[in-house]
């Protein structure tokens, strides 16, 4: 279930870039996916050098 949750998030707030205007899309896209790409790259990387951990949680 929160599997869907996060999918259709995601889909409707992709969803809302039919409702700007041509230039605010022009202006604001190439931003966007340049941060999008930074964060999943600084995530990706994250995992094998260990520059994030959580200490506790759930499970302890």
């Amino acid at each position: 279930m929160p599997t869907v949750i996060r999918l259709g998030l995601i889909i409707l707030s992709w969803s809302t870039i039919f409702f700007l205007p041509k230039d605010a899309r022009k202006k604001y896209v190439p931003v966007a996916t340049f941060s999008s790409l930074l964060v999943i790259i600084l995530s990706m990387f994250s995992i094998p050098f260990g520059w994030w951990k959580v200490n506790g949680g759930i499970l302890t």
